[in-house]
């Protein structure tokens, strides 16, 4: 049986994790600037809604298209043209070619709970910041399509080359009482493999799932774990607030009801493995924990 093809639109570091587990299949990696791809991937050099790139799009089918966008800088206008204008463009080229799934990653950050309490895919969405906004305009743009959709919300993704929080614990920012919400960049891989396996098998998908592991917990209890860990004193850790807000539960049971199963449940166990195996880089890179 000829293997799937799938199409990874934006290469960051999620799709070449993603694409890393996909071997199987037949993948083609875009991006704007040279990447390093698997052995059995092909690469396209461009913007995802580039002429070139749509051009080559229109002229070739595609199992599934795999969204994972990054704007060029944190400005509403970036945001603005990397989601929405970027879908908006794509969808006028999949009308003349349809791919047969578009998985979208999107983020916990179009939630504007801030009450401590647990959040769901059938919670309300009201997001505060432009960065939300944007990317519940995207959401909305393919949900509106004809096209099978199915979106991933995202929490704060940490791992290897992903060291904001042990930065800041390294200058002493502790933090606050508010929930936090995260996923191990593996973790965010993996589920997206296992969403990929599940279509293709003919198994159901759900158009939306919150993707986060199984144990939001305090910002500042987090800090002083990690803190116990690096050798930073913990009472030394200074209060901190985000300034992204938050303060919310998200909950991972649709995501786990799908048959996919946590590498690492907690924060415990991602950056325990992180801290063991010696992958952390002290990057300038890094995701806050939303």
């Amino acid at each position: 049986m000829q293997s799937k093809s799938v199409l990874f639109l934006g290469f960051g570091d999620i799709a070449r994790r993603t694409a890393n587990l996909l071997q199987d299949y037949r993948c083609v990696a875009v991006a704007r600037s040279l990447r390093t791809v698997p052995p059995s991937a092909e690469f396209w050099c461009g913007a995802a809604d580039s002429p070139a790139i749509c051009e080559r799009m229109q002229n070739r089918a595609f199992d599934a298209v795999v969204i994972t966008l990054t704007p060029a800088e944190h400005t509403p206008d970036a945001y603005e043209r990397a989601y929405v204008a970027t879908l908006h463009n794509l969808l006028l080229v999949w009308r003349a070619q349809p791919p047969g799934l578009v998985l979208f990653v999107s983020s916990t950050s179009v939630y504007h709970q801030s009450d401590g309490g647990w959040v769901d895919e059938e919670s309300d969405v009201l997001p505060e910041h432009f960065s939300g906004r944007c990317l519940l305009r995207a959401e909305r743009l393919l949900q509106d399509s004809d096209l099978p959709v199915c979106i991933v919300r995202f929490a704060g993704i940490y791992g290897p080359g992903r060291d904001f929080l042990l930065r800041q614990v390294r200058a002493g920012k502790g933090g606050s009482p508010e929930f936090t919400n995260r996923i191990h960049a593996d973790d965010c891989a993996g589920f997206l493999a296992h969403l990929l396996r599940r279509h293709f098998a003919g198994g159901t998908l759900e158009p939306l799932y919150i993707g986060c592991d199984s144990g939001p917990a305090p910002g500042a209890e987090v800090r002083r774990w990690l803190a116990e860990r690096i050798g930073v004193d913990p009472a030394g850790l200074v209060s901190s607030i985000s300034e992204r807000g938050g303060n919310k539960r998200c909950s991972n049971r649709r995501l786990l009801a799908s048959g996919y199963q946590m590498l690492y449940p907690s924060y415990r166990e991602g950056y325990g493995a992180l801290l063991s195996s010696g992958e952390v880089g002290w990057s300038s890179c890094g995701s806050s924990q939303s």
